[in-house]
C-alpha cells in the first residue's frame, strides 16, 4: 500500500473541465456548469477510490467553506 506522499498528483484543465490524476490510484474528472460542479472517480479498486474521493471531499469542503459548498458523492450503475 502506497503512502500519500508515494503519490503523483498531476492536474490539466480547460475553462469548463479539469482532470487531477492520481498515479497510480485513478483520475477525478471535474465539469463546472453555472452553479453545479461534477466529479467522476475512477480508481483501480474501491480502496483507491475512496482515497481519491477523501482527498477531494476535504479539498473541496476546505475552499468552500465561507459559500457553505457541500459534497454529495453518488454511485453510478
Amino acid at each position: 500500500m502506497l503512502a500519500r506522499r508515494e503519490v503523483q498528483v498531476h492536474a490539466e484543465r480547460t475553462d469548463t473541465q479539469a482532470t487531477v490524476t492520481f498515479t497510480p490510484w485513478g483520475q477525478c474528472t471535474i465539469t463546472s456548469e453555472a452553479t453545479t460542479l461534477t466529479l467522476r472517480i475512477q480508481a483501480a479498486d474501491e480502496e483507491n477510490l475512496h482515497r481519491i474521493q477523501d482527498i477531494i471531499t476535504k479539498d473541496l469542503e476546505r475552499f468552500g467553506r465561507r459559500d457553505n459548498l457541500t459534497v454529495n458523492w453518488h454511485r453510478l450503475g
